[in-house]
């Protein structure tokens, strides 16, 4: 089963000592399809690695849900903090199926950025810091594509790297993340959408 270590120790040249204290400060735990976090009182770290399953971060805004991103196995999903310091909306997490889930407890977020202030503050540094850097990666390249892409390429590149998103995922949830109405996704899927519509 992979392991949020093997992707941290692609970025970062640790100490044994290191690694066996990242080990003993990860918690395991397991969420069921539908459970739902919020970033106001339930959700107690800056970063979630996903060891199998998969999840959402959502916002409502206007009554209206807004899928922000999507995480499956082996990826990092991440409080998105400018979001949450710049809306009222509230910043959730739903699990799209049963999930296994590995974190490291935070005291505060302002604890996080910080950094370094102990043996537990390295550590949740480390693990925040490189969930920072893979979900970087990402943010660039999805900026990209809603920027340059046309409606079904941005179909298209979300299937090819997430290929089990429709089965895990409602086709509301999935166009709100494209950027896209339900209608057009329809199309798209149905092959009826194109430059004459």
């Amino acid at each position: 089963m992979p392991h949020p270590l093997e992707r941290i120790l692609k970025y970062l040249d640790l100490t044994p000592e290191q690694v066996d204290t990242l080990k003993s400060l990860m918690v395991e735990i397991r969420f069921k399809r539908g459970d739902k976090l919020t970033t106001r009182t339930q959700i107690s770290g800056s970063a979630f690695y996903i060891k199998h399953g998969s999840a959402r971060f959502f916002y409502i805004a206007n009554g209206k849900d807004n899928t922000f991103s999507f995480a499956f196995d082996d990826q990092f999903i991440i409080k998105p903090q400018y979001m949450m310091q710049s809306t009222d909306a509230v910043m959730s997490i739903e699990f799209l199926e049963r999930t296994d889930v590995i974190t490291i407890p935070e005291r505060t977020t302002v604890e996080t950025i910080k950094g370094f202030k102990g043996i537990h503050d390295e550590s949740l540094s480390i693990f925040f810091l490189t969930a920072m850097l893979e979900y970087s990666h990402f943010l660039e390249e999805r900026a990209l594509l809603l920027q340059t892409a046309s409606a079904i390429e941005r179909y298209r590149w979300l299937t090819q790297r997430y290929p089990k998103v429709l089965e895990r995922a409602t086709l509301t949830q999935i166009a709100s993340y494209l950027g896209m109405t339900k209608e057009t996704l329809y199309r798209i899927r149905a092959g009826k959408y194109g430059p004459k519509q």
